[in-house]
C-alpha cells in the first residue's frame, strides 16, 4: 500500500511566480530614492539648524570667549566631525551704509509705507493694497553689521607632530572665506588698499595676524564702506584655532582690534 502523501485531484494549483529583472530594478530604484529623500531631509534639517541664531551662538561660545561692541547674535554654526565652525554678527549696524538707499529700506520711518496708504481705489479693490504692500516690502534691505566674527576649531591630524611647524597650522584663507566675510564672500567687492602683518596674542600665544584694510561695496550702486579684516591661526589643545574678524565703517580698525583682543580660546 502506497503511504506517500498525494494531492487530491481537485486541489487548486499555485503556479510559481518569478520576479523579472525590471521589477528588481524598480524595487532597487525605489529603495535608493527613499534613502535619497531621507538624506535630503536630514540635510535640510541640518542646514536649518546651522542658521539658527541660538545654535550658532552656542557653537561660537563653545569655541571661544569673545566680546562684540553693541551686542551680538549668531549667524551660522555647525559641527563637522570633530571640528566646529561659527559666525557671529554684531547687532549694531553701519551708520554710513544706513544712509544709502541701496543698502537700507527705501521707505522712511516717518512716512507711511505704500502698503499702509489706503485710497478709495484700494478700498474698492483690495488686491491693489496687497500688491503695493508686497512691492514695498521687497525694497527693504538691512544695513550690514559693523562686525562679523568667524571662528573655527579643527582637530590636528596625526601627521602634524611638530608644534613649531608653520606649515602644519597655516590654513588656506579661501578654504573658509573667499571674500571679505561670511556675509560678503564675493572677493571682487572687497578692494584691498593695504596688507600688513602684526604679532598679537591669540590663545595665549603671540602669532602673526594678517591685517587687510580697504573698502567694501555691500550693494550695487551703494558707496564703498571702509573695511578692515583680521585673520590668524594657532594651535590650542590639539586643535587648530582660526579667527577672522571683519569690521566695517569709520571705526572699523578700532572695532577689529577690540574684538580680536577679546578672544579667549576654549
Amino acid at each position: 500500500m502506497d503511504s506517500s502523501p498525494h494531492t487530491p485531484p481537485d486541489a487548486p494549483q499555485h503556479p510559481k511566480y518569478t520576479v523579472s529583472i525590471w521589477e528588481t530594478i524598480a524595487i532597487t530604484a525605489g529603495a535608493v530614492l527613499l534613502v535619497a529623500i531621507g538624506l535630503a531631509g536630514l540635510g535640510v534639517k541640518a542646514l536649518n539648524n546651522a542658521f539658527d541664531p541660538r545654535r550658532a551662538q552656542a557653537t561660537a561660545q563653545s569655541i571661544a570667549n569673545y566680546q562684540i561692541p553693541g551686542g551680538a547674535q549668531g549667524v551660522f554654526g555647525t559641527n563637522l566631525g570633530g571640528g566646529k565652525l561659527a559666525v557671529i554678527g554684531s547687532l549694531r549696524r553701519v551708520q554710513s551704509a544706513a544712509q544709502s538707499p541701496a543698502v537700507q529700506s527705501t521707505v522712511p520711518s516717518e512716512v507711511p509705507s505704500a502698503g499702509a496708504v489706503s485710497t478709495a481705489s484700494d478700498r474698492a479693490n483690495p488686491a491693489n493694497s496687497s500688491v503695493l504692500s508686497s512691492n514695498a516690502s521687497s525694497t527693504e534691505t538691512v544695513a550690514p553689521a559693523e562686525t562679523e566674527l568667524f571662528l573655527a576649531r579643527i582637530p590636528i591630524t596625526e601627521g602634524a607632530t611638530d608644534p613649531s611647524s608653520e606649515e602644519d597650522i597655516t590654513i588656506n584663507n579661501s578654504f573658509f572665506l573667499s571674500g571679505f566675510s561670511f556675509s560678503y564672500q564675493d572677493s571682487s567687492d572687497f578692494q584691498i588698499h593695504s596688507t600688513r602683518v602684526e604679532n598679537r596674542v591669540l590663545c595665549g600665544t603671540r602669532v602673526p595676524v594678517t591685517i587687510q584694510t580697504g573698502s567694501l561695496i555691500v550693494a550695487e550702486g551703494s558707496p564703498p564702506i571702509p573695511a578692515v579684516r583680521y585673520q590668524a591661526e594657532t594651535r590650542f589643545k590639539e586643535h587648530t584655532f582660526v579667527a577672522i574678524v571683519s569690521a566695517l565703517g569709520d571705526r572699523a580698525e578700532n572695532l577689529a582690534v577690540q574684538v580680536f583682543d577679546s578672544l579667549g580660546c576654549r
